[in-house]
This record gives C-alpha cells, structure tokens and sequence, in this order.
C-alpha cells in the first residue's frame, strides 16, 4: 500500500497562490503600483500582501487575478486536483482490466507474482 504524501499547510498553499499571483505579475510586465491601484490600496499595503505580511481578502485576489489575467481556480490549483482526480479513475479502470485478464488467465490472486 502506498503512502500518501503529506498535505500542504494552509500557509505552504497561501504562499504557493501569493507566489504564483507575484509570477503572473511580473510575467504581464505588470508593477506592484499598477495592481495596487486597481485594488485602491497603496503600493507598500499591496507589497505587505504580495509577500504574506498582511493576508489577501477574497476581493482583492479576485482583483489580482483579473489584473493578471489568471483564472481564479487554476491560481488555487483547481486544475491540479482535476489532473490527479483524472489520474486515480484511469488508475482504477487499469487495475479494473487487469484483474480481468488475471481471472481470464486463471490467477487467483490479482497481485500475486
């Protein structure tokens, strides 16, 4: 049996979204100033939320993403999940067809060697 990995603290995944919102930011060519108008917060208040010292509010990520133009979930890691829920149904439908070929090959036991 395989072990799962750890999950992620709830601040490991605040600072993977804040990193990923910061990336976005950069890559748009975007400056700290120009979101920080957006959301009508000065530059340092949007710097304290860029680097975790002060927590995001919903709206404000919502402003972020929009600015950025990132689809919310995928910034959430929304299609992350997708991708591994994706991965355990095709990973069932395997063990499914293989135990099939095991009974038609006259195995007992699925996972005997």
């Amino acid at each position: 049996m395989s072990k799962q990995p750890k999950s992620k603290t709830v601040d490991e995944r605040l600072a993977e979204i804040r990193e990923r919102l910061s990336d976005a930011r950069r890559l748009s060519g975007l400056t700290q100033t120009a979101i920080a108008e957006a959301m009508e917060l000065s530059n340092s208040q949007y710097s304290r939320l860029e680097s975790g010292s002060t927590e995001m509010t919903l709206r404000q990520f919502l402003i972020a993403c929009e600015e950025v133009h990132l689809d919310p979930a995928a910034v959430l890691g929304a299609h992350e999940e997708a991708a591994i829920q994706s991965l355990r149904r095709r990973l069932v439908d395997t063990e499914t067809k293989l135990a099939a070929i095991h009974r038609v090959l006259g195995k007992k036991d699925v996972w005997e060697t």
